[in-house]
């Protein structure tokens, strides 16, 4: 039942950093943690992602994170 509440969750964040202008969902992520990032950002639309990606401070590590496929299980 946890993992569903957090399934959902997800989701609602999904919809909304998505609807987000990217510069202002940038700004919130570059306060969050490496790890809720990384489970954030590839649920967004490819995109709307690659916005908000090229917004944060820590681009350059998120993206070799995400490329070697570190990122928080879902």
């Amino acid at each position: 039942k946890a993992a569903e509440e957090r399934k959902e969750r997800l989701a609602q964040l999904t919809t909304l950093y998505g609807a987000m202008r990217p510069a202002d969902a940038a700004a919130i992520m570059n306060e969050m943690p490496d790890e809720l990032v990384l489970e954030i950002l590839p649920t967004l639309q490819d995109r709307n992602a690659a916005k908000i990606l090229n917004g944060l401070d820590r681009k350059a590590e998120l993206t070799a994170r995400l490329l070697n496929g570190q990122m928080t299980a879902k």
